[in-house]
Formats: structure tokens, C-alpha cells, sequence
């Protein structure tokens, strides 16, 4: 378990691009003071994950399909960077479900197809930088 808590920061670090000074930074912070996950107890390790998540490090996971017409994972990556951008919870959040409905005329995005992702995409770029 050690192994692969220490293989989700490792992830999540090079998810937010933190340097490396940033990096000991966060894991003192996080870490309980200490500057290494190998000098961590596991509840420290889980405390730093944890903190990554919060950050927003780890992609959202949705389910949907991946046949023609379907939105790619490069769109949802893209949806869920986008709502936390606008400060909601990624991919989960109510508020971005609306937006989905709004835009495209369905309850979930589980139904979107490729173009109703990219007219999502689209709307909610323009409307994050003020057009």
C-alpha cells in the first residue's frame, strides 16, 4: 500500500507541475513537516494524496463510451480542467451538469456526443474569459 501511495503523489505531482522545491514544499506542508514521502508514515502519505486531490491533480474519471461519435478522453480531460477553472468540482458538480443541459439538451454528461462536447467546451471557455 506504501508503494503505490507513494506512485499516486508521484502522479499527482507531475499532474500540477510542481517543481522540484515546490514539490518538498508541499509534501512539509502536507507531510507533516517532512521534505520525503521515504520519511513518511503512511498517514502522512495519505494526508499529501489527499492534498494533491484536493488540488485538483488527479483527472476526474467518467464513465461513457469511446466509439465513433463519442467524446474523446482529451475532451474530458479538457471539461473537467475547464469546470475547476471556474471553481467548481470537476467533472461531478451540479453547476456544470446545468451547464450540460443548458447547452446541449442532455441530464448527464454521459450522454454528450463528440460535437455537443465540443459546443460545451466552447460555451464555457467563452464564458470563463467574459464573451
Amino acid at each position: 500500500m506504501r508503494n503505490k501511495l507513494i506512485a499516486k503523489i508521484k502522479v499527482g505531482v507531475k499532474n500540477t507541475g510542481l517543481d522540484d522545491d515546490d514539490y518538498r514544499d508541499f509534501l512539509a506542508m502536507h507531510g507533516g513537516g517532512k521534505r520525503s514521502c521515504a520519511h513518511m508514515s503512511d498517514t502522512q502519505l495519505k494526508a499529501v494524496a489527499a492534498a494533491l486531490e484536493a488540488k485538483g491533480a488527479y483527472p476526474d474519471k467518467t464513465k461513457g463510451g469511446s466509439g465513433d461519435g463519442r467524446p474523446t478522453e482529451a475532451q474530458r480531460r479538457k471539461l473537467a480542467a475547464l469546470a475547476r477553472d471556474m471553481g467548481w468540482d470537476g467533472l461531478k458538480d451540479d453547476r456544470l451538469v446545468a451547464f450540460v443541459t443548458r447547452t446541449a439538451g442532455v441530464d448527464d454528461l454521459r450522454f454528450l456526443t463528440r460535437t455537443a462536447m465540443t459546443d460545451v467546451i466552447t460555451g464555457m471557455e467563452r464564458w470563463r474569459d467574459g464573451k
